[in-house]
């Protein structure tokens, strides 16, 4: 996996978790959710069987990461953390949320608590 974007100012522990470890939990599993945020993270993967290109987002939470390739979250988490970064106040919590396509389909999305 190739790192794209890591948060600044981890402790080794946590960036190994977020851009190394295999032990990555389903970000799934945390609908309706708070995350207390340690550091983000977003990976690129390459499937090996089809050759698709992923982008992978990570979140360090209390000593676990968290991961999607979900684009609708992934989408959602860069522009909360430019916005992060924009205004230069990290992101404290993600409430991890989902919704409805107009197909039908569930989908992962988040909303970004700075305070």
């Amino acid at each position: 996996m190739k790192t794209l974007r890591v948060t600044e100012n981890l402790t080794p522990d946590t960036e190994y978790l977020l851009t190394a470890s295999t032990d990555a939990k389903q970000l799934r599993d945390c609908k309706g959710q708070t995350l207390t945020v340690d550091g983000l993270a977003m990976l690129e993967d390459v499937k090996r069987n089809t050759g698709e290109t992923l982008v992978i987002a990570r979140i360090a939470s209390e000593g676990e990461v968290y991961a999607t390739s979900s684009p609708t979250f992934v989408s959602a988490l860069e522009s909360a953390w430019d916005f992060s970064e924009r205004r230069q106040m990290p992101i404290k919590a993600l409430e991890i949320r989902t919704g409805h396509s107009a197909n039908g389909r569930d989908y992962l999305t988040c909303k970004a608590l700075f305070n």
